[in-house]
């Protein structure tokens, strides 16, 4: 009996002890806490201290009172600061910690300071810090995060810069994780692959801190612009990767608003597709940028174009630009490629390609271009450029084209635009100021080889003008069907307009209608019901036949419908 038990009561310590390696000690990591400082950053800024500045001087909040536990940032100089701690593996839910200025930079000019938390790429939590407060803050952590990273950034003042003190801060396993995005990369840690000289990562330079439109600090982000001006950029390869949104926030940089510091326009490019384009003025708030990011993309490209004012050129920044792998549909588009990725074969001396040198393209509204083609004349002419596009798939060249605003103004001459595919003209419009922008698209015959692009000018007294074709790309698109006979009638009257009737039509779609020797006659308005009418000045007394054509929502125009109609009558 007396080894029964002891058998029985060895078997119960055995089994405790089984439990407890599952299922207490679970419980107990569960509500498990760690302080901040008792774990070593994997990397600090060089002015970073714990529990006090140097050996001497403790740490305060903002009212005096003492922090016996916290982490400590600043730097001498302004600009940057930062502690990361590595958590991978760890388990830990939430952070909880209280932040403030330490009151000893605080009388007089410290200038002023900023703190941006971050899980791995996931902004936790940004604040410009107060002078008069003492923070507490309570943030959930995303699951398997891997880094706890605390920014600081800062502007110095005439007297030094302020010091930021993180006080008691806390890791915790318990509670629940942050819901967030499982694969969320900013494209600073993607890392440019190439980029135009004045790109900047995280701060203009070691001493000089981002800020936005309204002068608040930013911890993170992409810094651009181009001395002199011109073309700023930088590129992100994503291929594979699998992200379908592309987020961020945009403003200039308020160091650069007052006075004459020229204007900027920013696009976003995903590959060759304009996915994003502002103008940003001194008076453009933040923007929030949320965009999808076509399938297949291979690189994001952040671009500023930009004019020199009297005093300089503005800063763009792109706050916490990030990409993101989500549930979302992946956004199916067009092959699109660039003419400046396809390249000109042949072109005439005054061809340009995305800037004059160090002056950006305008359109006849003054808006800078951030992507395309212009062409000139010195003393009028021809100006061209020429494509080889066999075999590569396309059908359709689209471009917004117009006269360039810088000359405009006086007499500039004449100037026509024609697009030719294989030497056959497939659009031609004059250009003027009145007539604005031409948001153009050419179908190509099928097997085009060689696309060509012809400028013809008249100098005038002051010269001759630019004309701009914006985000000029070639592109494959679906085509329209083409309309039926039995959908189209003609009415040619005597003493009034001409009629055009369509039927069987859906909304959005366009009707235009030709000659019969090929010239428009007329383009509809967007179809709001199931058929349209077109009127036509005069077709002619006699009997004839025009060309019919129908172009549905983001598709090409279809081919010509041949229609007849009758002598007129009254």
């Amino acid at each position: 009996m007396g080894n029964f038990l002891k058998n029985k009561v060895f078997i119960l310590l055995i089994f405790s002890v089984f439990l407890g390696s599952v299922g207490f000690s679970k419980s107990v990591m569960a509500n498990s806490e760690i302080l901040l400082t008792d774990l070593d950053p994997s990397n600090t800024s060089y002015y970073f201290e714990k529990n006090k500045w140097g050996f001497t001087s403790n740490f305060a909040d903002a009212f005096g009172n003492i922090v016996g536990n916290g982490i400590g940032l600043y730097n001498n100089g302004g600009a940057a600061s930062h502690a990361t701690y590595n958590i991978d593996g760890m388990g830990y839910k939430s952070f909880q910690a209280t932040l403030t200025l330490d009151s000893k930079w605080l009388t007089g000019d410290f200038g002023k300071m900023a703190i941006g938390i971050y899980a791995d790429d996931i902004l936790l939590y940004e604040k410009q810090m107060p002078k008069d407060k003492v923070l507490p803050i309570n943030l959930k952590l995303p699951e398997n995060t891997k880094e706890l990273q605390f920014v600081g950034k800062q502007i110095q003042g005439a007297k030094g810069e302020q010091r930021l003190v993180i006080a008691n801060g806390k890791l915790s396993t318990s509670g629940d994780f942050l819901k967030a995005s499982k694969s969320t990369t900013s494209l600073i840690t993607i890392g440019s692959q190439e980029d135009s000289y004045y790109f900047s990562s995280g701060n203009w330079s070691s001493t000089q801190a981002y800020q936005d439109i309204k002068g608040n600090i930013i911890p993170y982000g992409i810094g651009l612009y181009n001395r002199g001006g011109g073309r700023g950029y930088a590129s992100f390869n994503i291929d594979q990767l699998g992200f379908n949104i592309l987020e961020t926030k945009i403003t200039l940089d308020s160091k650069w608003t007052v006075g004459d510091f020229g204007k900027t326009a920013v696009g976003i490019y995903a590959d060759d597709i304009l996915i994003y384009e502002k103008q940003l003025t001194a008076k453009t708030a933040v923007q929030t940028v949320k965009v999808n990011i076509p399938k297949d993309t291979k690189n994001i490209k952040l671009v500023t174009q930009q004019i020199q004012g009297a005093r300089g050129e503005q800063g763009v920044v792109f706050i916490d630009p990030i990409v993101k792998k989500t549930t979302d549909p992946i956004k199916k588009v067009n092959k699109t490629v660039s003419v400046n990725t396809v390249g000109a074969i042949d072109s005439s001396y005054y061809f340009y390609k995305d800037t004059f040198s160090s002056s950006s393209f305008q359109d006849v509204n003054g808006n800078i271009v951030t992507s395309g083609i212009a062409l000139s004349t010195s003393g009028g002419g021809e100006g061209y450029a020429v494509y080889d596009i066999q075999d590569m798939g396309f059908n359709a060249f689209k471009a917004k084209i117009s006269l360039d605003s810088k000359y405009i103004l006086g007499n500039y001459g004449k100037s026509s635009i024609y697009i030719y595919g294989d030497n056959k003209l497939l659009y031609s419009k004059a250009l003027s100021k009145s007539k604005g922008i031409a948001n153009v698209t050419v179908r190509f015959p099928s097997k085009t080889k060689n696309v060509k692009i012809l400028v013809k000018q008249e100098s005038g007294a002051k010269g001759t003008h630019n004309v701009t074709l914006a985000n000029a790309v070639f592109t494959k698109m679906s085509v329209t069907t083409k309309l039926k006979a039995s959908q189209v009638k003609v009415l040619n009257h005597a003493k009034r307009q001409d009629e055009v009737k369509v039927t069987s039509l859906k909304k959005g779609d366009y009707i235009k209608v030709y000659s019969a020797r090929g010239s428009l006659l007329a383009t509809s308005k967007k179809v709001t019901k199931t058929s349209i009418t077109v009127n036509v000045k005069q077709l002619g007394k006699k009997k004839g036949n025009i060309y019919v054509t129908k172009i549905s929502s983001g598709m090409l125009e279809s081919d010509k419908k041949k229609v007849s109609y009758k002598a007129e009558s009254k």
